[in-house]
Protein backbone atom coordinates (compact mmCIF):
# COMPACT_ATOMS: atom_id res chain seq x y z
CA UNK A 1 0.00 0.00 0.00
CA UNK A 2 1.28 3.47 -0.81
CA UNK A 3 1.93 6.26 1.71
CA UNK A 4 -1.01 8.21 0.33
CA UNK A 5 -3.30 5.24 1.05
CA UNK A 6 -2.18 5.23 4.67
CA UNK A 7 -2.99 8.95 4.92
CA UNK A 8 -6.33 8.78 3.13
CA UNK A 9 -7.89 6.29 5.55
CA UNK A 10 -7.59 8.42 8.72
CA UNK A 11 -8.51 11.59 6.83
CA UNK A 12 -11.57 9.89 5.32
CA UNK A 13 -12.59 8.45 8.69
CA UNK A 14 -12.30 11.90 10.31
CA UNK A 15 -14.33 13.56 7.53
CA UNK A 16 -17.12 10.96 7.84
CA UNK A 17 -17.21 11.24 11.64
CA UNK A 18 -17.34 15.05 11.44
CA UNK A 19 -20.18 14.86 8.87
CA UNK A 20 -22.08 12.36 11.05
CA UNK A 21 -21.67 14.48 14.18
CA UNK A 22 -22.56 17.71 12.34
CA UNK A 23 -25.82 16.26 10.99
CA UNK A 24 -26.75 14.93 14.43
CA UNK A 25 -25.92 18.29 16.02
CA UNK A 26 -28.11 20.11 13.50
CA UNK A 27 -31.01 17.79 14.26
CA UNK A 28 -30.60 18.19 18.04
CA UNK A 29 -30.43 21.99 17.67
CA UNK A 30 -33.38 22.38 15.29
CA UNK A 31 -35.85 19.62 16.17
CA UNK A 32 -37.84 18.77 19.26
CA UNK A 33 -37.64 15.11 20.28
CA UNK A 34 -39.90 13.07 17.93
CA UNK A 35 -40.53 16.11 15.74
CA UNK A 36 -40.81 15.10 12.11
CA UNK A 37 -40.48 17.19 8.95
CA UNK A 38 -41.39 15.64 5.60
CA UNK A 39 -38.78 15.80 2.85
CA UNK A 40 -40.62 13.57 0.35
CA UNK A 41 -44.23 13.21 1.49
CA UNK A 42 -45.28 9.60 1.99
CA UNK A 43 -41.71 8.30 1.78
CA UNK A 44 -39.00 10.23 3.69
CA UNK A 45 -38.89 12.59 6.67
CA UNK A 46 -36.34 13.96 9.05
CA UNK A 47 -37.47 12.79 12.50
CA UNK A 48 -35.49 13.29 15.71
CA UNK A 49 -35.24 10.02 17.64
CA UNK A 50 -33.04 9.06 20.57
CA UNK A 51 -31.94 5.42 20.32
CA UNK A 52 -30.73 4.11 23.68
CA UNK A 53 -29.95 0.67 22.28
CA UNK A 54 -28.36 -0.79 19.18
CA UNK A 55 -29.93 -1.32 15.75
CA UNK A 56 -33.74 -1.16 15.89
CA UNK A 57 -33.51 -0.31 19.59
CA UNK A 58 -32.37 -3.79 20.65
CA UNK A 59 -30.26 -3.97 23.81
CA UNK A 60 -31.81 -0.79 25.18
CA UNK A 61 -30.12 0.14 28.44
CA UNK A 62 -26.89 -1.73 27.62
CA UNK A 63 -24.90 1.45 26.94
CA UNK A 64 -21.66 0.37 28.65
CA UNK A 65 -21.74 -3.04 26.96
CA UNK A 66 -22.37 -1.44 23.56
CA UNK A 67 -19.45 0.98 24.02
CA UNK A 68 -17.22 -1.91 25.14
CA UNK A 69 -18.29 -4.02 22.15
CA UNK A 70 -17.56 -1.11 19.83
CA UNK A 71 -14.09 -0.70 21.36
CA UNK A 72 -13.37 -4.40 20.86
CA UNK A 73 -14.60 -4.21 17.26
CA UNK A 74 -12.42 -1.17 16.55
CA UNK A 75 -9.40 -2.99 17.97
CA UNK A 76 -10.11 -6.14 15.92
CA UNK A 77 -10.73 -4.17 12.71
CA UNK A 78 -7.51 -2.17 13.15
CA UNK A 79 -5.36 -5.11 14.29
CA UNK A 80 -6.48 -7.52 11.56
CA UNK A 81 -7.24 -4.94 8.89
CA UNK A 82 -5.38 -6.52 5.98
CA UNK A 83 -6.37 -10.06 6.96
CA UNK A 84 -10.06 -9.10 7.09
CA UNK A 85 -10.27 -6.56 4.26
CA UNK A 86 -7.34 -7.45 2.03
CA UNK A 87 -5.44 -4.80 0.11
CA UNK A 88 -7.94 -3.93 -2.61
CA UNK A 89 -9.57 -0.50 -2.70
CA UNK A 90 -13.01 -1.95 -1.96
CA UNK A 91 -11.62 -3.47 1.25
CA UNK A 92 -10.02 -0.18 2.31
CA UNK A 93 -13.28 1.67 1.64
CA UNK A 94 -15.22 -0.91 3.64
CA UNK A 95 -12.77 -0.54 6.53
CA UNK A 96 -13.03 3.27 6.49
CA UNK A 97 -16.85 3.19 6.46
CA UNK A 98 -17.08 0.65 9.28
CA UNK A 99 -14.61 2.45 11.53
CA UNK A 100 -16.18 5.87 10.90
CA UNK A 101 -19.67 4.51 11.59
CA UNK A 102 -18.64 2.80 14.81
CA UNK A 103 -16.82 5.90 16.06
CA UNK A 104 -19.74 8.18 15.15
CA UNK A 105 -22.21 6.16 17.19
CA UNK A 106 -19.80 5.62 20.10
CA UNK A 107 -19.35 9.38 20.42
CA UNK A 108 -23.11 9.72 20.88
CA UNK A 109 -23.33 6.87 23.38
CA UNK A 110 -20.46 8.22 25.47
CA UNK A 111 -21.37 11.94 25.44
CA UNK A 112 -25.16 11.85 25.16
CA UNK A 113 -26.14 8.44 26.52
CA UNK A 114 -28.05 7.67 23.32
CA UNK A 115 -27.57 7.70 19.56
CA UNK A 116 -29.26 10.44 17.54
CA UNK A 117 -31.26 9.00 14.64
CA UNK A 118 -33.15 11.12 12.15
CA UNK A 119 -33.38 9.57 8.67
CA UNK A 120 -36.93 8.21 8.57
CA UNK A 121 -38.11 6.22 5.53
CA UNK A 122 -41.68 4.94 5.35
CA UNK A 123 -44.61 3.97 3.16
CA UNK A 124 -47.99 4.84 4.64
CA UNK A 125 -47.82 3.88 8.31
CA UNK A 126 -44.98 1.37 7.82
CA UNK A 127 -41.69 2.90 8.95
CA UNK A 128 -38.18 1.54 8.61
CA UNK A 129 -36.43 2.32 11.91
CA UNK A 130 -34.85 5.78 11.85
CA UNK A 131 -31.09 5.81 11.37
CA UNK A 132 -28.20 8.24 10.86
CA UNK A 133 -25.07 8.82 8.78
CA UNK A 134 -22.94 6.53 10.99
CA UNK A 135 -25.49 3.71 10.59
CA UNK A 136 -25.38 4.28 6.83
CA UNK A 137 -21.59 4.03 6.86
CA UNK A 138 -21.75 0.74 8.77
CA UNK A 139 -24.38 -0.77 6.45
CA UNK A 140 -22.60 0.30 3.26
CA UNK A 141 -19.27 -0.88 4.72
CA UNK A 142 -20.70 -4.31 5.53
CA UNK A 143 -22.34 -4.47 2.09
CA UNK A 144 -19.06 -3.65 0.34
CA UNK A 145 -17.23 -6.20 2.48
CA UNK A 146 -19.76 -8.89 1.51
CA UNK A 147 -19.55 -7.91 -2.16
CA UNK A 148 -15.76 -7.98 -2.06
CA UNK A 149 -15.84 -11.37 -0.34
CA UNK A 150 -18.01 -12.77 -3.13
CA UNK A 151 -16.18 -11.15 -6.03
CA UNK A 152 -12.63 -11.43 -4.65
CA UNK A 153 -12.57 -14.43 -2.31
CA UNK A 154 -9.38 -14.60 -0.23
CA UNK A 155 -7.10 -17.53 -0.84
CA UNK A 156 -6.91 -20.00 2.02
CA UNK A 157 -3.74 -19.85 4.05
CA UNK A 158 -1.65 -23.01 3.79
Amino acid sequence: MTRISYLLSPISICCLVVFDQATKSLVRANFALHESRPVIRGFFSLTYVQNRGAAWGILTGWRVALVALAAVMLFVLARYREKIFGTRAIGRISFVLLVAGIIGNVIDRVWLGYVVDFLDFYVGQSHFPAFNVADSCICVGVGLYMLASLVFPQKEAR
